[in-house]
Order: C-alpha cells, then structure tokens, then sequence
C-alpha cells in the first residue's frame, strides 16, 4: 500500500515565530499539554534568545538570557506586566522548563540540531 505524505508548510518570520509555532506543534504531547498560550510566547522568546546567543559560553548565554534588560524585553515584545511575567516565568519553574536563571536542557529546542523540518510519527498502540 503507497503511503501519502501529508507535509504542513508554515511560514516563520524568525527565531521566534519559529519556536512559537514549534511549541504549539508540541502543546500536543505531554510535557508541553500544560503550556498556556502566554507561556509558550515566553518560552519561545527564551529560546530564541538562546539561538541568538548561542555564540557566547553556556553560562554566560544564562546571564543574557535572564538579565533584567531582556526581561524588560520580552515583557514589551509580548505586551505584558512585569508582575505577569514574573508570574509566568515562576509558572515555568513549576513546570519544570527553567530553573532560576536557566532553560532545562532537555527543553532546549536547538533550532540548528532541530533543523527546518518537523516529523511527527504516529504508532499504533495494541
């Protein structure tokens, strides 16, 4: 039996258009389920700082990423209040996505190892 690909193109206008769009792709499957819409904007704009970064050592891409300048930042990319953002990010801790002052590692969504294409694979469970 031929199999038809179904292939999805969605246009991303940058590193954070794309990990938003990822991140709602994986609001699907557990851990992501639990993400709100506000708390993937923020994650995706964590990782796109991350992206961006990635040229710096690993600890100082942590201190850029969750400086005080970048909060300010994300708070006026997203259009929200300090005290929600705080809200969020202490949401993300709960969650387990960050830490203080860093994102998990097995949440680093590496746009450059990840690369441009998604498959989702779908196995039948007997």
């Amino acid at each position: 039996m031929e199999m038809t690909k179904l292939i999805l193109k969605i246009s991303v206008k940058g590193n954070k258009s794309y990990y938003y769009n990822l991140l709602r792709f994986l609001s699907l499957v557990p851990p992501y389920t639990g993400l709100t819409p506000n708390e993937m904007k923020v994650m995706s704009l964590l990782l796109s700082k991350y992206q961006e970064k990635s040229y710096l050592p690993e600890k100082d891409r942590h201190t850029i990423v969750f400086s005080r300048d970048m909060r300010r930042e994300y708070r006026e990319d997203i259009k929200i209040s300090k005290e929600n953002l705080d809200n969020i990010m202490s949401s993300l801790r709960k969650k387990g996505f960050i830490t203080y002052g860093k994102v998990v590692d097995k949440f680093k969504l590496n746009r450059s190892k990840i690369g441009d294409e998604v498959l989702i694979k779908f196995i039948d469970i007997k």
